[in-house]
């Protein structure tokens, strides 16, 4: 049986990863103290492209990230723009430390 997909979207203090099913690990350093934004709308399009069908996201964040952050980040998860949806079903747990 083939594993099920999943995508899962890292916000640290020093940036964000996202990581998944057959996907190379991408890291998006912060841009100017804060997050990249612009930078992972374009990683999750690409996701997107390759597992159209997918609507699920693992997002995870250091305890110490702003709520705020979080926020943008899941609205950024769930679509791209008004007509362009990408992973609207969001799961949110904590990074936890090695």
């Amino acid at each position: 049986a083939q594993e099920p997909f999943r995508l899962i979207v890292a916000l640290h203090q020093d940036g964000i990863s996202v990581r998944g099913s057959g996907l190379d690990v991408t890291r998006l350093a912060l841009q100017g103290g804060t997050y990249d934004l612009q930078g992972l709308t374009v990683v999750l399009q690409r996701v997107k492209q390759s597992y159209p069908q997918e609507k699920s996201v693992i997002l995870l964040s250091e305890p110490d990230v702003a709520y705020e952050s979080l926020v943008e980040v899941m609205d950024v998860c769930r679509e791209a723009g008004p007509s362009q949806e990408l992973f609207p079903d969001i799961s949110i747990g904590e990074v936890t430390r090695v």
